[in-house]
């Protein structure tokens, strides 16, 4: 098997800045003609053919003293003539096979080194192509990666975006809750949840009047309104009614509607008593200005109610004890307005009973 020697100037010089490829060594190298099988044989040839005019000049030369030698040499020449037919085709065979193996060798060799050639030609290509500005793979993947940062990045600001605008919407959303909520209680003004008409219709319709109160008059008539200016009206619209009756002359009703939406925000009844006997009938009869508040309220619990918020003020050091209900309030008191002692019954929502103080108005 031949050895084969790697010759050093076989690489290609490759210039990067200038993206040129020198290749050298295309040639066969003298140490490579050397090893390549086949030339050996060639040469062995030519070099026994160089040998043997001297070996023909020797053997040429004849004994002249010896006519047995030339005998005899005839004979030997015969002989060796047979031997060297025998040789020279069996020499013939055997180069014939060490050709052919040779120049089996030698296109492997050739063959390896083409695809060496090929494989490093590939290589300074394929760097050259890569440090090429030009080089439309290299745009693609520049174009795709750009791209790509591209539509990623709308997905971080959309998320970032729908993320903000989430937090806003929600920011929004509380602040006008809140604002609906200070601005409801702003407009939202507590009320008995009745206007003056419809009070006054359920009272002229009750029980407690129809079959009592109306023997002795006691009707509701139609309010008279302040005039607004007249007085500090700020908390709603007031408004008197004088109730005519046959048992007590001075008996009156004052109430306060709130502005715009005309419900009863308050009610006053008072009447000037000079007797025991007018305190007991006024507690009978201020019970029936509660019914129009409670539909389910009778006549006799209705005076009860009345009588026991009285006892409750006249045993405090107030001037009157609210008390609680269904949906409202109220007090019963004994007190003098004005130089005057009056019964006074004060209805208010139940939301402000808290808040109730006893004032000398009429």
């Amino acid at each position: 098997m031949a050895k084969f020697v790697k010759n050093e100037n076989e690489s290609p010089e490759v210039d990067l800045k200038n993206l040129t490829v020198r290749l050298s060594g295309l040639g066969m190298d003298k140490e490579i003609e050397d090893v390549i099988p086949g030339k050996k044989s060639k040469d062995y040839k030519v070099a026994s053919e160089e040998e043997s005019p001297d070996e023909d000049e020797e053997n040429e030369k004849p004994d002249e003293d010896s006519d047995e030698f030339s005998s005899d040499n005839e004979e030997n020449t015969a002989e060796e003539a047979d031997d060297n037919d025998d040789l020279i085709e069996s020499g013939t065979e055997d180069t014939e096979e060490f050709d052919e193996t040779a120049s089996e060798e030698v296109e492997s060799f050739f063959e390896k080194r083409a695809a060496e050639r090929n494989l490093t030609l590939e290589k300074v290509e394929e760097l050259a192509n890569e440090m090429s500005s030009d080089d439309p793979s290299k745009e693609r993947k520049v174009t795709k990666i750009k791209s790509e940062e591209k539509t990623e990045q709308p997905k971080k600001k959309a998320k970032f975006d729908m993320v903000t605008v989430a937090g806003i919407l929600l920011a929004l959303a509380a602040l006008g809750a809140g604002i609906y909520y200070i601005m409801s209680s702003m407009n939202h003004v507590v009320s008995l949840g009745l206007t003056e008409s419809e009070y006054r219709q359920k009272y002229l319709n009750s029980p407690y009047y129809t079959q009592t109160l109306s023997k002795f008059g006691f009707a509701l008539p139609s309010p008279t309104y302040r005039d607004e200016n007249a007085s500090n009206l700020s908390e709603g619209q007031y408004y008197d009614e004088k109730i005519d009756n046959r048992l007590i002359s001075d008996l009156y009703l004052t109430g306060i509607e709130i502005k715009g939406g005309k419900l009863l925000k308050q009610l006053r009844i008072y009447a000037i008593v000079n007797t025991e006997e007018q305190v007991d009938a006024m507690l009978q009869i201020y019970g029936s200005y509660l019914i129009p508040l409670d539909d389910d309220l009778e006549s006799s619990k209705a005076y009860e109610k009345i009588n026991n918020a009285y006892l409750l003020s006249l045993s405090s050091t107030e001037r009157a004890v609210i008390v609680k209900d269904n949906g409202y309030a109220f007090s019963v008191s004994l007190n003098t307005i004005n130089g005057y002692d009056m019964i006074v019954l004060d209805i208010i929502p139940k939301s402000e009973a808290d808040k109730y103080v006893f004032q000398d108005v009429i």
